[in-house]
């Protein structure tokens, strides 16, 4: 891997970090990611606000989610032990990840799990593919970008953002070096 692989890839894992780092205090704990639960509940139920039940079984469904992929990567990036993800141990978790990805070509089980979780509950009127409205709730994403990594990652609507997309999507988010690559855009990376 030459330098500007390098430099792109840490950009880009650096983007997740900076996201997940909800407080900016330069870690990642579990309550960044209350927060973003907060969040994205408080944001749905006002789009939803005659849908009470649905905001609550997103709400409960996010929670489980995202608690697993906290534990998940507590796991596997904690190397100290303090329940709380430096900058470093979340970058060194990535190029381990990656490593991983490409020596087997798949995604880890613990990954599909939540990446799974999470694409359920993004499938906002769960016909079992993303639509524009979805992407708002993936990581990085906001509403004002949504739009358009949307129709870079279906190629204008023409291919569906289903789970296996998805997955796919999420193996060259984690691996790829090419800035081109339209992964990069799964999780709102636009720099």
């Amino acid at each position: 891997m030459d330098e500007s692989e390098r430099e792109f890839l840490n950009r880009k894992f650096s983007h997740l970090f900076n996201f997940y780092d909800y407080d900016r205090n330069g870690y990642i704990e579990w309550s960044d990611f209350e927060k973003r639960i907060s969040d994205a509940t408080a944001h749905l139920k006002q789009r939803l606000a005659d849908q009470e039940f649905y905001v609550s079984a997103f709400r409960s469904l996010q929670t489980r989610a995202v608690r697993n992929f906290f534990n998940a990567v507590l796991e596997h990036a904690d190397n100290d032990s303090d329940c709380r993800i430096s900058a470093q141990e979340w970058i060194d978790f990535s190029y381990d990840l990656r490593q991983k990805i490409l020596a087997t070509g798949e995604l880890p089980a613990w990954l599909k799990d939540v990446v799974s979780g999470l694409f359920a509950c993004c499938d906002v009127n769960k016909d079992g593919c993303l639509g524009n409205d979805g992407l708002e709730f993936l990581p990085g994403i906001d509403e004002k970008m949504q739009e358009h990594c949307f129709k870079i990652l279906t190629n204008n609507g023409e291919i569906p953002l289903d789970e296996e997309n998805y997955f796919e999507l999420t193996k060259e988010y984690c691996c790829s070096t090419d800035p081109q690559n339209k992964s990069r855009y799964l999780y709102g990376f636009c720099d």
